[in-house]
């Protein structure tokens, strides 16, 4: 049990830094926000409060989500919408 806390904390690092680095798609953060946690995108939508079909739009690049929706979506890795300079 520990080790897999130790390991959803490691691969929840390397998101960060991805995103830092600007290396993952909307769509591929959110598909490992979902692997973080151990969730398919039914659970996962339950899990945050929206549809599954706005889960499965994201991942498909389908989606014009709101911030609210973003904010909801990335909540459970800890992660937030916001604006950084170019």
């Amino acid at each position: 049990m520990k080790h897999d806390m130790q390991k959803r904390q490691q691969m929840r690092q390397e998101l960060f830094e991805a995103l830092t680095d600007n290396k993952l798609s909307f769509a591929e953060a959110l598909i490992k926000c979902r692997y973080i946690t151990a969730k398919n995108q039914k659970e996962y939508a339950e899990l945050v409060g929206v549809s599954k079909k706005i889960i499965s739009d994201i991942e498909l690049g389908r989606a014009n989500p709101t911030i609210e929706t973003i904010d909801k979506v990335f909540a459970p890795v800890g992660l937030k919408a916001g604006l950084v300079k170019k």
